[in-house]
């Protein structure tokens, strides 16, 4: 996207950016920005918080008939800072908050953003009833 090119320019080396995703989620739909908050979160708190060398990376895959999208900071330095002071209520960041309220006013209890702390990084889980856009169908026939 064009707001990571933008952020790998003005953070430069420090941070690498890579996407893998699975041939069968290639296809799949997804709400309007709904992943670019959370790539968002692992620049703004992996990347920018000077946490040394930092590796961003995208995944989908198909779970069991979900679409699984991870986003993974990983820092080859010390841990992310905290998140004090960026949080709402709930402690979730303000960006994790709006991505679940947009989830549940679209799928219900269906989808889930899952966080999983880790002591090199960070990683945003989001799991999504599986919808094709249909393009793999039509590239076919």
């Amino acid at each position: 996207s064009t707001y990571v090119a933008i952020e790998a320019e003005r953070i430069g080396e420090a941070m690498t950016f890579r996407t893998d995703v699975a041939d069968d989620a290639a296809v799949a739909m997804v709400p309007p920005f709904i992943i670019q908050p959370l790539v968002e979160n692992a620049i703004k708190h992996g990347a920018e918080n000077g946490a040394g060398l930092v590796t961003i990376v995208v995944t989908a895959s198909l779970v069991d008939g979900m679409l699984c999208v991870a986003v993974v900071n990983r820092s080859r330095s010390d841990p992310p800072r905290s998140l004090a002071g960026r949080t709402d209520r709930s402690g979730a960041s303000i960006g994790l908050a709006n991505v679940r309220q947009r989830l549940s006013l679209a799928y219900g209890e269906r989808a889930t953003l899952r966080t999983i702390p880790a002591v090199d990084g960070f990683t945003a889980e989001l799991m999504i009833p599986f919808r094709s856009s249909g393009l793999a169908e039509c590239a076919a026939g």
